[in-house]
């Protein structure tokens, strides 16, 4: 990690949630967020707005930002056209979403996205000014295997992935600090389970 970045603790309700919940879980995790790193939350793309209007409600009740950042899922390496179903980088910013996944095991595995895809969605994100986080985490089934370090250094250490973004992204000492300021290990925590810990 970058000396200089605050490290990042990203909540992803993969595809799960309503309005309601959302409201609720953000209203939770400010009131109890650590001091220190910065907190995301990270709803489906119909929950944005109400995750948003709750972000602000818990900046006005606590009279001081709560430090929660709005985050996306996922976003198309396309600007804006005729692509139904997809959505924009651009758009994701007009939302107030200031991070976005780039890279989770789940679209890869679901939906066969390779590294190519994963660079230029990276580019679409930074070009649209978004904090890309390339996630290189592993499967369920892997983590559940035992293999999740391994898969991890491997993504890592993947000399492709990193040269396709190099080759997008302007001079290599540029792509250096971007590398170092948005490169995380993806961690995650069942859903269940995040919601076991809010209940109780």
């Amino acid at each position: 990690m970058h000396p200089d970045r605050r490290p990042l603790i990203a909540g992803n309700w993969k595809m799960n949630g309503s309005q309601a919940m959302t409201r609720e879980l953000i209203a939770g995790i400010a009131a109890g967020r650590p001091a220190g790193p910065e907190v995301a939350v990270m709803p489906p793309f119909p929950y944005l707005a109400a995750a948003k209007e709750a972000i602000l409600a818990t900046d006005v009740a606590a009279s001081v930002k709560a430090g929660l950042v709005l985050g996306a899922q996922d976003l198309s390496p396309r600007g804006a056209g005729a692509h139904t179903g997809d959505v924009a980088a651009g758009m994701l910013r007009d939302c107030g979403v200031e991070l976005v996944l780039v890279g989770h095991s789940e679209r890869r595995q679901d939906h066969g996205e390779t590294d190519a895809v994963v660079a230029a969605k990276f580019v679409a994100a930074i070009d649209a000014g978004l904090i890309p986080v390339l996630c290189v985490g592993e499967t369920l089934d892997q983590r559940d295997a035992g293999d999740a370090e391994a898969v991890i250094k491997i993504y890592r250490n993947n000399p492709d992935l990193m040269s396709q973004i190099e080759t997008s992204v302007l001079e290599d000492q540029v792509v250096d600090w971007l590398l170092e300021r948005v490169q995380v290990e993806e961690k995650p925590v069942p859903f269940g389970e995040l919601m076991d810990q809010e209940n109780g």
